[in-house]
């Protein structure tokens, strides 16, 4: 395996980049067409020169190290590298389709999202994500429905200012780009706490695998309750102001199971802190929710090895003999396929079949795989036959 390597980022709104960890084919560039040229043209080593304007790169990596290139569609307000999905869903991860377009299109690939370089693209409002993944010398680009797909927070962030956070570390879901930013909710919460949106930057959110240890951020100084108590029914509605609308409903089927602490009451409502598993609360509730009799509660929260593989080793290998691009179809040449999926020079893979001058393949190993009922196809010529030892 190639030594791992340095992520560049190039920022699409700000003149500063982070460097994260990348995978093993080496450090990549996001970038965006600029309407103008940058006064210093950047260093060949990062940036791969092509039909796009030049974009701006941030200092180079070791030059013995490869470099992938990303180009980012128009119209992106949010974008980040990642090495896999934050919380585990199994071995594979959670199985996402690409297609051609962001809406309908032609399937291209799936690929699962644990241990896979992927770059994350978020457009203005709702709608399908962008991606550009690659695992082991296949790369996919093209257009995903994540509104499934969780997130780590990086940091704890104001939900709603004086009201509600969303704790480090929690999952939550892309509702959409806005601005520089996108729009998050919590997943995998109390019921009713999902339905609470709130806006993030860009740099809050991260798509790597959540270590179980972690050291956290130190929280804002809260309030000291002068009571403590619990919810005294399965349901608490909460308000930002006292006798003011609903806000959000909370609830459990069989009981709300948090302490409430009670800051301050007025005319018949109480200001009450809590912590739900990702979320931590300064609201107001109607008094007749809350039982301030039974002392402070259970308080705790409501929420919540893989192995083998595939025997590969027993068959035969090929090798690509140049980066080819691949044809994603039930049968090769009878129309032409939706472009977005490559292979690399070099990478291993089985030929399953050859037809119309065209080899199925199926990578050696990838996270990518391709959509149901189609296949990868690559010219024949793009293949060629490893001695057998």
């Amino acid at each position: 395996m190639a030594p791992r390597s340095t992520f560049v980022a190039l920022l699409l709104l700000s003149a500063c980049s982070t460097p994260v960890r990348r995978g093993d084919r080496g450090p990549a560039v996001l970038s965006q067409p600029e309407k103008e040229s940058p006064a210093t043209p950047p260093s060949k080593s990062v940036v791969e020169q092509s039909e796009h304007p030049r974009t701006r790169a941030f200092p180079a990596p070791p030059s013995d190290e490869a470099v992938r290139t990303v180009t980012l569609p128009p119209g992106i307000t949010c974008a980040m590298h990642g090495t896999g999905a934050p919380f585990s869903n199994g071995c594979r991860g959670q199985s996402l389709a690409v297609s051609s377009s962001r809406e309908g299109g032609k399937p291209l690939a799936q690929f699962g999202t644990t241990e896979i370089d992927i770059t994350w693209a978020f457009f203005e409002g709702r709608g399908k994500s962008w991606v550009s993944a690659q695992s082991h010398d296949i790369t996919v680009e093209g257009f995903v429905d994540a509104s499934d797909e969780r997130f780590a927070l990086e940091r704890e962030i104001t939900a709603v200012d004086a009201h509600v956070w969303f704790k480090d570390d929690a999952p939550v879901v892309v509702r959409g780009g806005l601005g520089t930013g996108v729009r998050i909710a919590l997943k995998g919460d109390t019921t009713g706490v999902d339905t609470i949106v709130a806006e993030a930057p860009c740099d809050a959110l991260r798509y790597e695998p959540v270590p179980r240890t972690r050291s956290k951020a130190p929280q804002v100084a809260r309030e000291e309750p002068h009571k403590w108590g619990i919810p005294s029914g399965k349901v608490l509605p909460i308000r930002w102001v006292p006798g003011g609308p609903v806000q959000a409903v909370l609830s459990d089927p069989e009981a709300l199971r948090f302490a409430v602490g009670v800051l301050e009451s007025h005319l018949g409502y109480s200001r009450v802190t809590f912590d739900t598993d990702f979320a931590r609360f300064d609201v107001w509730v109607d008094d007749r929710t809350i039982d301030t009799t039974s002392g402070r509660g259970s308080g705790f929260g409501s929420g919540g090895g893989c192995g083998g593989s595939p025997d590969y080793m027993a068959q035969h290998l090929w090798r690509i003999v140049a980066d080819t691009p691949i044809t994603v179809a039930a049968v090769p040449g009878v129309a032409e396929g939706p472009r977005g999926v490559s292979i690399a020079h070099d990478a291993r893979v089985i030929v399953e079949e050859r037809k119309n001058g065209f080899a199925r393949i199926r990578p050696f190993i990838s996270a990518i795989y391709p959509p149901d009922n189609l296949h990868f196809w690559v010219p024949e010529s793009a293949v060629e036959e490893i001695a057998k030892r």
